[in-house]
């Protein structure tokens, strides 16, 4: 807390997904993210939120921010003296720089509603019933059963005759 603190971040009610861990070895590792380009909130850097960094801050009294970005202005992290002293003096030891985080996907790829959930491109390219095995119970359907097979087999499905354990 007292290095994040330190180091502009805020560290109650977050607004995203990260720990205080997670930030305070992100800024170790490759700097303090710097403010929004949207808002430019003095008191909110952008925090790392699943695959983006995401601002927290409003762009007026009534719309809240909606700016993210995977490769946000950096400083160079700030240790407090007790971070300094652990782990033997390690972290002092340690040359501390601004760097770029490698992200398993693109933002575009990112969908902002569900918290950062990527979806893969060989995902999306996917039939909806590939690698799946499905039988066909006569009666009670209005398609016949050659159309049934037809739309199993069309969307990625196989079509079989009996159910094996």
């Amino acid at each position: 807390k007292e290095m994040l603190d330190l180091n502009g971040y805020p560290t109650q009610k977050l607004g995203v997904n990260s720990t205080l861990l997670e930030l305070a070895a992100d800024g170790i590792l490759f700097g303090a993210c710097g403010k929004c380009e949207v808002c430019e909130d003095p008191k909110r850097p952008l925090l790392l939120s699943g695959e983006c960094y995401r601002c927290t801050g409003w762009v007026n009294e009534y719309l809240k921010c909606s700016f993210k970005t995977q490769t946000p202005t950096r400083e160079v992290w700030q240790l407090t003296e007790a971070a300094k002293a652990a782990a033997g003096g390690k972290l002092k030891k340690m040359r501390l720089k601004t760097g770029d985080r490698l992200f398993a996907s693109k933002i575009g790829d990112v969908d902002a509603e569900d918290g950062g959930v990527a979806v893969n491109a060989s995902q999306s390219s996917r039939l909806p019933l590939e690698d799946l095995e499905i039988a066909v119970i006569e009666g009670g359907q209005s398609k016949s059963k050659d159309e049934l097979v037809e739309l199993i087999t069309k969307n990625g499905g196989t079509y079989v005759e009996s159910i094996s354990k």
